[in-house]
């Protein structure tokens, strides 16, 4: 079975798959339930599936729709080192939005798909209702230790073809190395990822984490600091208290700066507390929705 049916099997609830061409890039996207739409924005490259968890029960009160960014899943592939990932993530979602005439929808976006949520509220293209954004990216400038080499180039690009080349195994581990309870982890979706990143040729997670950082910072383009805070809509802010990949302290810390925010910390939760504490994600997901 191929790795995008596994991991449809396991949400446990009924998909239809579509293609949409946006832009330049033709976009892989699942749909799921009735209702208000509800748009999920992944993490990193990973693709859709990274919501099997979430997927049965949110889309019980609203229509889900989980899409591939280009680079990711069944989407088009992209160059990281040549692109503007305004132009190929967040405007990509804006397009996706428009050609499926979808207004007043509400966003969930996880690590850099937190940041691709915020900056299309920013940008004020699309009618946005709410915005979950999970461990986001875009509240602090700080880098994990164990990123810190991947600031430069040629070493990302090294170890992403030697040491941390793309195998089954090192996926594994690289997933695997941001949660607390390792363990909850679903081999399907493991052999999701590795798969949609070797039959699409998609780049190494490695050279999209170097995009996003820069002599052991994380770049400028990517500061939504002060611009948070003009954000009048509702906004929900979800984090794992040992996030390895973005400080929890200092998502909290800006979160409160955020006048239409409220935070929540998961206690003993790594960085996909989708995942990881999946039961309470929905449940505080719906409540915030359903106010």
């Amino acid at each position: 079975m191929h790795g995008e049916d596994k991991i449809s099997t396991i949400t446990d609830v009924k998909l239809t798959r579509h293609k949409l061409h946006v832009g330049s890039y033709d976009i892989n996207y699942v749909v799921a339930g009735e209702g208000d739409p509800l748009i999920l924005v992944h993490g990193l490259n990973v693709g859709w599936g990274q919501w099997y968890p979430n997927i049965k029960d949110l889309s019980k009160k609203f229509k889900v729709y989980a899409i591939d960014l280009p680079g990711a899943g069944a989407s088009s592939t992209l160059d990281f080192s040549r692109s503007s990932l305004e132009e190929s993530f967040v405007m990509v979602l804006e397009g996706f939005l428009k050609k499926l005439s979808l207004t007043s929808v509400n966003l969930i976006g996880h690590s850099i798909g937190a940041w691709v949520v915020a900056k299309v509220v920013l940008r004020k293209k699309v009618s946005v209702n709410k915005i979950i954004l999970v461990d986001p990216l875009g509240f602090t400038l700080s880098v994990p230790f164990n990123q810190k080499l991947l600031t430069f180039y040629p070493v990302a690009k090294f170890l992403s073809r030697t040491v941390m080349k793309l195998s089954r195994n090192n996926m594994e581990s690289f997933l695997r190395g941001v949660y607390v309870d390792n363990t909850i982890l679903a081999d399907e979706f493991i052999e999701y990822v590795y798969e949609s990143m070797k039959s699409n040729n998609h780049p190494h997670p490695f050279l999209l984490l170097h995009k996003i950082v820069n002599f052991f910072s994380v770049k400028a383009e990517f500061d939504l600091r002060l611009q948070l805070r003009s954000i009048l809509l509702p906004i929900l802010v979800i984090v794992g208290e040992k996030d390895p990949i973005v400080s929890s302290k200092k998502v909290i810390e800006e979160s409160k700066k955020i006048p239409s925010a409220t935070v929540l910390e998961y206690k003993n939760v790594g960085h996909v507390p989708s995942t990881e504490s999946s039961k309470r994600f929905n449940t505080d997901v719906l409540t915030f929705l359903q106010k």
